[in-house]
């Protein structure tokens, strides 16, 4: 997955019928189908253009209640208490919109950078989200994610104490 430039308010993907100075633009390739079960009903099969909502989870969850393609950088720090010693953590991921499938909402989160836990970076969590749940899509994700979720990421997440199943 690659990240768009900052500040750009789209990002381009080129398709076949493009020319060559369009293709210079900052690129991402559309979901990879591998990881699906069945074959994407509605999903673009070709590339896509993902809005930049820059490092804006805000922005971010506007374009999920409409299952628009879109994509942001966020950075969070947090403070970790364990006794009177504290650990900060500072994350950074890429959150995307892939657009929609069937009667879902595609969505993915890719670690891209963990102080404490290097082992999460680079590796990738998809959900499929049910339409009708957009509007609170991250307690639906918080409630269900043993159903909705898969991948690495998500593999991590689950074996550590950020969900109980």
């Amino acid at each position: 997955m690659k990240v768009p430039a900052s500040g750009s308010a789209k990002t381009t993907v080129p398709t076949s019928k493009q020319n060559d100075n369009e293709k210079n633009k900052t690129t991402m390739p559309a979901m990879n189908e591998t990881n699906i079960t069945t074959p994407p009903q509605e999903l673009p099969q070709e590339n896509v253009s993902y809005y930049d909502c820059d490092g804006s989870h805000e922005c971010f969850l506007e374009k999920v209640k409409t299952c628009s393609p879109a994509m942001a950088t966020i950075n969070v720090t947090q403070k970790l208490l364990f006794g009177k010693t504290e650990i900060f953590i500072n994350i950074e991921y890429v959150e995307s919109v892939e657009g929609k499938m069937d009667d879902k909402c595609i969505i993915t989160l890719v670690c891209t950078k963990n102080n404490l836990l290097k082992s999460w970076e680079g590796k990738e969590m998809e959900c499929a989200v049910p339409l009708n749940e957009l509007e609170n899509f991250e307690n639906y994700i918080e409630q269900n994610h043993e159903k909705v979720c898969s991948g690495a990421l998500y593999e991590e997440l689950k074996g550590n104490i950020f969900w109980t199943s």
